[in-house]
């Protein structure tokens, strides 16, 4: 009866039919180091390889132990909905700011969203998922996408880097093959960061950038027979309850 009164509950937030997925943008050092909660470059070299994918996951859900660290969002954490028949979603802004010195715009902002997707089946499937957006060269910058999957015996996730992009580029497009392995919930993240369009370092240090961050037709395309969003884990993960690893919204 528990489990029928959750999965009532779930369907009564969540429309039947709607594609939920967790979406910020993170200010990091891009909006200079006034006030408390700056993220400057001890965590964010994520289009370099895995090893600190689940910082993404950590910062998005709340799960993790830090206090006034890595916790200032230009936009916060939020639950959005894929849109339209075939599932797309675009975020796209041109931001002009002004920092101290002008090596700021190398730690730009990181527009970050996680997507938890359930294969019911006794098979594991296959299918491609298509994004975007912008990105800057360097080494706190770039973008990438990661899957994870979570290993209950060791009692962690599994991070593999699908795709990593670290040139600079006001748009790019792509698409990653992504396996969710049988009656499992994987974690799909998909990183950006702020292009560089102009830098005026003459006499003030204003720089103007773009930001984009895309996802498409993942209804139409990528949510195959088998696959769905897991809705459970997406609200869960939303609502931040205080977990200290990202392992236990998997738990």
């Amino acid at each position: 009866m528990t489990e029928v009164a959750k999965e009532g509950a779930q369907r009564r937030f969540i429309h039947p039919g709607s594609l939920p997925f967790i979406f910020g943008i993170l200010s990091r050092y891009n909006d200079s180091s006034y006030g408390v909660g700056n993220f400057t470059t001890e965590l964010g070299a994520w289009a370099s390889g895995a090893a600190s994918a689940d910082v993404i996951l950590q910062l998005l859900t709340g799960c993790h132990d830090y206090t006034t660290e890595y916790a200032a969002f230009y936009l916060e954490p939020r639950l959005c909905f894929l849109q339209g028949s075939s599932g797309n979603f675009i975020q796209k802004e041109m931001h002009l700011r002004y920092a101290s010195n002008a090596s700021m715009y190398q730690n730009p902002y990181a527009a970050l969203g996680c997507m938890f997707v359930k294969n019911g089946t006794a098979d594991s499937i296959t299918s491609e998922l298509n994004f975007g957006g912008s990105s800057y060269s360097g080494a706190y910058a770039g973008a990438s996408m990661f899957v994870g999957v979570p290993d209950h015996e060791a009692g962690s996730i599994t991070w593999t880097n699908l795709y990593s992009h670290t040139a600079s580029a006001a748009g790019f497009s792509s698409a990653a093959s992504i396996t969710v392995p049988a009656n499992t919930t994987a974690c799909i993240l998909l990183y950006t960061s702020s292009y560089l369009v102009f830098n005026n370092s003459s006499s003030y240090y204003y720089h103007a950038q773009h930001i984009n961050w895309r996802l498409d037709s993942v209804r139409s395309g990528f949510l195959v027979d088998g696959l769905e969003i897991d809705l459970e884990r997406t609200l869960k993960a939303w609502q931040c309850p205080g977990f200290s690893t990202t392992f236990e919204l998997f738990a």
